[in-house]
């Protein structure tokens, strides 16, 4: 698998700017959400979207993608559930760690649609 630096910068750099996105918003001691557990589905979708984004621009199959976005993504989930332990005035919750992997299910795949959607659309317009 040959790593080129434009497909690492399209590929991998918006997966580390987005955990870095991530890692500093949840350390602000308070960070006041009106609907925390979608705002969580949300953020880890897009999340679990990227890295599923990365594993199929690098040719693996939709259910190695799928896995390893998932796996990648919920991790990242209790790691950042774990980070907030340790920030004053935020605590570590397992039911966002849940919501972080609802996320991670519904918004890996999103990218496959998406691609499908436009492949489809250029080549039947072709």
């Amino acid at each position: 698998m040959q790593m080129s630096p434009k497909k690492i910068i399209y590929n991998i750099l918006p997966i580390l700017l987005y955990c870095l996105l991530i890692f500093s918003l949840s350390a602000k001691p308070s960070l006041h959400v009106s609907h925390d557990k979608i705002a969580h589905i949300l953020a880890f979708g897009g999340m679990g979207f990227l890295f599923f984004r990365c594993f199929r621009n690098y040719n693996f199959s939709f259910r190695e993608a799928y896995a390893f976005a998932m796996l990648l993504t919920i991790l990242y989930g209790i790691g950042d559930e774990v980070h907030q332990f340790y920030v004053p005035g935020r605590s570590c919750d397992v039911f966002d760690v849940l919501a972080d992997s609802v996320g991670a299910f519904l918004g890996s795949p999103v990218y496959e649609f998406f691609y499908r959607f436009r492949f489809k659309k250029t080549s039947s317009s072709s």
